[in-house]
């Protein structure tokens, strides 16, 4: 009894008062029961309890599992929501403009009142009237989650931004067209510049060919600005321009082969029809063959030949790598109807960014884009011609990608173009030639690339740029003495005469860079004879007698300068002697004391004395 009545008093402290009248009436029957059944009720009792305590728990588990379900679900939804914004750029808010700095409204230029009340935009900061800002949209980028006053342009801008980044191809053709449209109005092009680059740039990944025209020329028209340049080459937009022009060409590329691999089967088959029955003989023929063969790679000369064998085989597949570099190099740009406003625009893009010395251009254009150039500077279309043209001439001024361009190929571009009847593509080649004959390391390629008999073409010119540049190229190429002799064999002399001879109907720098050439030409002396022209002579004595009361003139310097070289020459010589007025001229100019005196003094004594000095 004392047993189980401490038993009972455990259990009932343990489980508590609600269990104390159970325990307590277990007691009072157990004393016709024996302590084993006693016990056994007990942990009956025990276990029931810990069952419900177990199932309440379970139950509760339940419930934390479902909190935690929902808690994950929420997470998700505002991990999508901050996915959405993530997207957007963040930026600052604008700071408004002070009231008093606007009378009117930015938009509609009507004047504000106390009945016409300023507003301001919270997209741009800018003051418009109640009716240009009638918009609410909420702006994430800028930290307005809920609906705020907005202009019509900010308003537009921020649906054509949720539409770019749409999986339709219609809303993507609508933000294109929206942006392209925009991208004409200055203050929207700031905008965009500012906040609206992300879905700008979002809309390459969709391969609709509308959507590229369009957005094309609204980078194009972003592009025209000098400011917005940085952020747009920062945007990583002219990596996507390449992209898309090296994507299309080689598409273009793959079709062609694939139309001639088809054309190639037609060929093949019939081929084969007509040519059955001479390979039914041919095999008879290589049935002897292999016999003999066979014979004789028993004697031992099969090894060699597996080796051999194996070795055409690497030779035949470096062949064809090499024919297939070939003739992608060698395939003709041809643009369809579709792409061509996209090639265009993808051209003037290149155009613009292309101004900017920054290394971005050099990694995208010149170590990318630049067969392509070359071969969109050879294109029938004047438009793209003249547009990639410039973008060769771009990076012909960037001293990052010159050295490129020379080895690309694009000195020939420019020689090429060069012969164009074309003034402005003219104008284009004569300056690349002149920045790189300014470079001595490029004079020599320049003439051995065949860029004097256009050089001395161009001579004839109408156009001041053509001729400035053309006659500078000149000058640099006759510091070079292998290029003085290139010049007189391809005739320079005679259009450089007439460029000095009409110095008065274009500026005087081209006339100046004509006489520069005479003058260096003139410093060789197996040169001289073809100089001594008598016509050449006199158009020098000419510029001297005129010219001799101002020394600070720097024609005059350089004509004092050739006819001293020329006045060794007996013909010369007899020539000057025979003009009393230059030698008179002469005689006076020897005893003055400016920079012209020491060569005029040379012109004097050879011509008076025959005296000849060093």
């Amino acid at each position: 009894m004392s047993t189980s009545s401490t038993t009972g008093t455990t259990a009932g402290a343990v489980l508590g008062p609600s269990h104390s009248y159970s325990s307590s009436s277990s007691l009072s029957s157990s004393s016709s029961s024996s302590p084993s059944t006693v016990n056994n009720t007990n942990n009956n009792t025990n276990n029931k309890n810990n069952n419900n305590n177990n199932n309440n728990n379970n139950n509760n588990n339940n419930n934390n599992n479902n909190n935690n379900n929902n808690n994950n679900n929420n997470n998700l939804n505002n991990n999508n929501n901050n996915n959405t914004d993530s997207n957007l750029q963040k930026i600052w808010r604008p700071i408004w403009v002070p009231d008093h700095q606007e009378e009117c409204c930015l938009n509609c230029q009507s004047q504000f009142n106390t009945l016409l009340r300023r507003h301001h935009c919270r997209g741009c900061g800018n003051l418009f009237c109640n009716n240009c800002t009638s918009k609410r949209q909420s702006l994430p980028q800028l930290h307005y989650n809920k609906p705020v006053r907005i202009c019509n342009r900010c308003s537009d801008l921020t649906t054509y931004s949720k539409l770019a980044q749409s999986n339709e191809i219609k809303n993507k053709i609508e933000a294109a067209k929206g942006f392209c449209n925009l991208s004409t109005d200055s203050l929207a092009r700031k905008m965009i510049i500012r906040g609206f680059l992300t879905p700008l740039s979002s809309l390459f990944y969709n391969g609709n060919s509308i959507v590229y025209k369009h957005l094309t020329r609204a980078i194009a028209n972003l592009s025209e600005c000098d400011i917005s340049r940085i952020d747009i080459l920062e945007a990583n937009f002219l990596n996507l321009l390449v992209n898309y022009l090296l994507d299309s060409f080689k598409n273009q590329y793959n079709n062609n082969n694939n139309n001639n691999s088809s054309s190639n089967v037609v060929d093949q088959n019939n081929f084969e029809n007509k040519s059955r029955n001479k390979n039914v003989n041919n095999n008879n023929n290589n049935k002897n063959n292999n016999n003999n063969n066979n014979n004789n790679n028993n004697r031992g000369g099969g090894g060699g030949g597996g080796k051999s064998g194996r070795g055409g085989e690497e030779e035949g597949n470096k062949g064809e790598e090499e024919e297939e570099e070939e003739d992608y190099n060698d395939q003709q740009l041809i643009i369809h109807d579709e792409d061509f406003e996209s090639f265009l625009n993808v051209c003037i893009c290149f155009q613009y960014l292309s101004c900017e010395e920054n290394i971005v251009v050099k990694t995208e254009l010149a170590d990318k884009c630049l067969p392509i150039l070359i071969k969109m500077s050879r294109s029938y279309n004047i438009q793209i011609k003249n547009s990639s043209s410039i973008v060769l001439l771009n990076l012909t001024k960037n001293p990052l990608s010159r050295d490129q361009v020379v080895q690309g190929g694009g000195l020939q571009s420019f020689i090429a173009i060069a012969l164009q009847d074309d003034v402005f593509l003219q104008e284009t080649s004569s300056q690349a030639l002149s920045i790189l004959a300014f470079h001595q390391k490029y004079q020599r390629k320049v003439v051995e690339c065949g860029a004097l008999p256009p050089l001395v073409l161009m001579l004839n010119s109408s156009s001041e740029k053509v001729l400035l540049h053309t006659t500078a190229t000149l000058s640099f190429l006759a510091e070079n003495i292998e290029n003085q002799i290139a010049i007189i064999q391809v005739g320079g002399i005679n259009p450089l005469k007439n460029i000095i001879t009409d110095k008065n109907d274009h500026c005087i720098q081209i006339a100046i860079n004509a006489a520069i050439t005479l003058s260096l030409l003139s410093t060789n002396k197996k040169l001289l004879p073809q100089l001594a022209q008598q016509d050449l002579v006199e158009l020098l004595t000419k510029i001297v007698i005129v010219n001799y009361n101002n020394p600070s003139y720097e024609l005059l310097l350089l004509a004092v300068k050739i006819l001293g070289n020329l006045s060794f020459e007996k013909e010369v010589k007899n020539l000057i002697r025979r003009n009393q007025s230059m030698m008179n001229i002469l005689r006076i100019m020897v005893h003055s004391t400016n920079r012209i005196q020491p060569l005029v003094s040379i012109i004097f004594n050879n011509c008076e004395t025959g005296q000849q000095c060093q």
